[in-house]
C-alpha cells in the first residue's frame, strides 16, 4: 500500500466558500464550532445555546457531541486552530478539515481518521479526537443529519438553510 491515500472526495468542499453553501449537517456543525469558540475566546460557556440549536434540528445528542470534542480538543491543540467568527460567512482550513473527517465516518464508519486529526493534534490524542469525532457523526445521524460526502444527504435531507438560528435582524452574534 502507498504511504500516500488519495480520497475521492478530498476536494470536495473546495467548491463551497461560503457556510450558505454546505448541507444542513456541515452548516450546523460549523455554526456550533462556531459559537463555542466565541465562549473560548471570552470566556462563556455557549453550551447552552449550542445544544438548543442543535435541538432545532432535533440534534440534541449532537450537540452535546460537538461540546466534548470541541473542549476536548481545544484543550489538546497542538496548533493554533482557525475558526471565523460567527459573522463571516467564509468557511476556513480548519473548517474544512473537521467537517472532511466527519465525512470519512460516513463513507466507512472504520476508517480511522487519526492520520488527519495529526494536523491539529499530537498522535497521542488523535484516536481520543477520532473516538469523539464517530460519536459526534452518528448523533449527527440518528438526528437524519449527513455531511456532505453522503448519497443519503440527496435522499434524506431537504437542502434547506440554516435559517433557524439566524436572528431576524441577520446577525448571528
Amino acid at each position: 500500500m502507498n504511504a500516500i491515500q488519495k480520497f475521492p472526495n478530498a476536494n470536495r468542499f473546495k467548491k463551497c466558500q461560503t457556510i450558505a453553501e454546505l448541507p444542513l449537517a456541515d452548516q450546523i456543525t460549523v455554526w456550533g464550532m462556531r459559537k463555542l469558540a466565541v465562549g473560548y475566546r471570552h470566556d462563556l460557556n455557549m453550551n447552552r445555546q449550542v445544544i438548543e440549536g442543535f435541538s432545532k434540528s432535533r440534534a440534541n445528542r449532537a450537540g452535546a457531541a460537538l461540546i466534548l470534542l470541541m473542549d476536548y480538543l481545544v484543550d489538546h491543540l497542538s496548533q493554533i486552530f482557525g475558526i471565523n467568527c460567527l459573522c463571516n460567512p467564509g468557511i476556513t482550513q480548519d473548517d474544512r478539515l473537521i467537517l472532511e473527517i466527519c465525512s470519512m465516518c460516513e463513507t466507512d464508519f472504520g476508517v480511522d481518521q487519526s492520520f488527519r486529526l495529526t494536523e491539529i493534534v499530537s498522535p497521542s490524542h488523535s484516536t481520543i479526537v477520532s473516538s469523539l469525532v464517530k460519536e459526534f457523526y452518528q448523533a449527527m445521524s440518528e438526528a437524519g443529519l449527513y455531511f456532505r460526502s453522503s448519497s443519503r444527504q440527496i435522499e434524506h435531507q431537504q437542502p434547506e438553510k440554516f435559517s433557524c438560528l439566524v436572528p431576524a435582524n441577520g446577525k448571528l452574534h
